[in-house]
């Protein structure tokens, strides 16, 4: 791999996955690699990180026209206490819910939390809550309830 010299960088130690060091030429640059995850658009303006669904009219029209008139704002509630904004709760609580490797879905403030194309998963989509779950108060982002069908599917989620 060839390494490209950055005349200006910024550099965070220890900010990155498993710790490591992150360097790039903006902070903003920072900000959006560690705020991806899969379905979701981000977009860095002065510092505060904007939370779209993929494909969502709420997308189109911020990059059409900038800020939205209505939005939400979470202060300190993203990677490394970045202020999250979104169109609207919801979208916020699905973000910050979301992991890769696991289907997640937010139902009366409680999250579902599935491995993807599991039988479990499948089933939960065409008849809803299974009679059997195993539920940990509490314990999840922002305090939420975390549910599956089973243990293990909760504590790889919690640990990931």
């Amino acid at each position: 791999m060839t390494k490209i010299p950055i005349e200006k960088h910024v550099t965070r130690p220890g900010a990155g996955p498993q710790g490591m060091t992150v360097k790039a030429s903006t902070s903003e640059d920072i900000d959006g690699y560690l705020a991806a995850k899969p379905h979701f658009a981000i977009r860095v303006v002065d510092g505060r990180i904007w939370v779209f669904k993929e494909g969502s009219e709420e997308l189109t029209e911020f990059d059409d026209q900038g800020e939205l008139a209505k939005h939400v704002t979470w202060p300190a509630a993203g990677p490394n206490r970045v202020t999250l904004k979104a169109a609207d709760d919801e979208s916020l609580q699905e973000y910050v819910a979301a992991k890769d490797g696991f289907v997640t879905i937010i139902e009366d403030g409680r999250i579902w939390v599935f491995l993807p194309n599991s039988d479990e998963l499948k089933e939960f989509e065409e008849i809803g809550e299974p009679a059997k779950c195993v539920t940990r108060p509490g314990a999840g982002p922002l305090q939420m309830t975390v549910k599956s069908v089973d243990a293990s599917t909760i504590d790889a989620y919690l640990s990931n």
